[in-house]
């Protein structure tokens, strides 16, 4: 048994024991990003909301993507595959900074209010399953995400989570 010193701990911000959220289904869904949270040295955290998709009871819910800000091939990869896909960036821009020789920064919290599209899959971590988007990510608008059912209601231009 481990004991805790729990001086200072703001109880009443650890959430109501009632809030468990059930678990997602994998699918593909449509996202919109409410939340994000850079200040982590680890980890860019997306709250976001499913707004429609292959598994229609699944819209409304709350899904966190945890994307790690490691300094390794994949890792790097995976953040301009999410960073591409929420409108940060282009294949284009990025390739013109690679070919000068230069780093690129991104602003994530200009991806609060976009929306984007996403394949949830079920895979292990650490000994646990769990749901989430691993490679599988395609910006608004995309060809390939033509197949996921979604909300055209969502006017980027007009969301007032928009780039705050």
């Amino acid at each position: 048994m481990a004991k805790y010193d729990l001086t200072g701990i703001a109880v009443n911000d650890l959430g109501d024991d009632d809030e468990y959220q059930e678990p997602l289904v994998p699918g593909d869904y449509q996202f919109l990003i409410a939340e994000v949270n850079d200040s982590n040295e680890r980890y860019i955290i997306m709250t976001c909301e499913i707004l429609a998709g292959t598994n229609p009871e699944m819209a409304g819910k709350e899904y966190r993507q945890f994307i790690s800000n490691r300094d390794s091939e994949g890792s790097k990869k995976r953040l301009l595959i999410f960073a591409t896909a929420f409108g940060l960036t282009t294949q284009k821009k990025l390739k013109e900074l690679q070919a000068k020789g230069e780093d690129i920064e991104i602003d994530w919290n200009l991806a609060r209010g976009k929306t984007f599209f996403g394949r949830l899959e079920e895979t292990t971590w650490e000994g646990r399953k769990q749901v989430q988007i691993e490679w599988k990510v395609w910006r608004a608008g995309s060809k390939a995400a033509k197949h996921i059912p979604q909300i055209d209601s969502v006017d980027e231009e007009e969301n007032p989570l928009a780039g705050l």
